[in-house]
């Protein structure tokens, strides 16, 4: 399921990459940790982002919430109630990674 997650967060982010990395110039691109709580069922009070929390807009965070909520069957149940993942910008792709 954490892998899931990932992939899930990693699309969103490459959907949304403007939000995270419009203004910086190449060579110093800063990386983010999107931080997901309440799992399996987040909202987007529970999505936040390390370093400016206000970076992402209630809209945003509520995209990212539902598509996580659709990734749960009722089988499936996670292992932690949240997921921390880093995300990176490096030769024009998107990198994620669970930290």
């Amino acid at each position: 399921m954490e892998k899931k997650l990932l992939n899930i967060i990693k699309d969103w982010a490459v959907k949304n990459k403007k939000i995270f990395w419009k203004y910086e110039v190449s060579s110093f691109y800063k990386s983010y940790v999107i931080k997901v709580g309440n799992l399996p069922d987040p909202s987007a009070e529970n999505v936040s982002v390390s370093a400016n929390n206000r970076l992402l807009n209630n809209q945003q965070k509520t995209d990212l919430s539902n598509a996580i909520k659709k990734a749960y069957t009722k089988e499936e149940a996670s292992k932690s109630s949240s997921i921390d993942v880093r995300i990176d910008y490096e030769d024009g792709a998107v990198i994620a990674e669970v930290v």
